[in-house]
């Protein structure tokens, strides 16, 4: 069936999304019929069938001049903010699919480039086991949201209106993971 999604998955190890560009016309035998169909492949670069991914911490600068010199002082710190750097191994900027999953409770979580500033908010609190899946990849944006119990709904009347949904750069894309209420959830 025409646009209905599909993965080809290489040796238990690589995957690739693609998409029938028509149905497959097939020999009217009674058996050994042949047939062929061409794939769209909007994303047309192999991903690792497991995704993994790296939480980089952010450093908060401290030291400034004028600087008094009878308290205690930190050049730095540590920051709470959550980095992950998105890959990007083609030679075309890419779409992109996330999942946020809610460790504990939180409120309204955010995925931002770093490099632009555009973002995708979501405006809702979620509950522990709670997941959002944002995806870009397709002819439109979705966004749906799974309970803990594994019940679908939708969920794109929670993005925030002044979403960007961004492409992934040739290269480094360092990415923010925040929200505006118990950000380590």
């Amino acid at each position: 069936v025409p646009m209905i999604g599909a993965s080809i998955i290489l040796d238990d190890m690589y995957t690739l999304r693609v998409y029938p560009k028509n149905t497959p016309v097939v020999e009217r035998y009674s058996h050994n019929a042949q047939f062929n169909f061409t794939l769209y492949a909007p994303f047309p670069y192999w991903s690792s069938v497991t995704p993994t991914s790296v939480d980089l911490m952010g450093i908060n600068k401290m030291f400034m001049f004028p600087w008094n010199s009878g308290i205690d002082f930190y050049f730095s710190q540590v920051s709470g903010s959550y980095y992950v750097n998105a890959y990007n191994e083609g030679s075309v900027p890419s779409r992109w699919k996330i999942e946020l999953m809610a460790l504990s409770p939180l409120t309204n979580p955010k995925i931002e480039n770093v490099k632009t500033g555009d973002y995708v908010r979501i405006l809702k609190s979620m509950t522990t086991g709670e997941r959002i899946v944002i995806d870009t990849t397709g002819a439109e944006l979705t966004v749906k949201g799974y309970l803990p119990s594994g019940v679908e709904y939708q969920a794109f009347s929670y993005l925030d209106i002044n979403s960007t949904p961004f492409q992934l750069d040739v290269g480094d894309n360092l990415i923010k993971a925040d929200c505006a209420a118990n950000r380590a959830g």
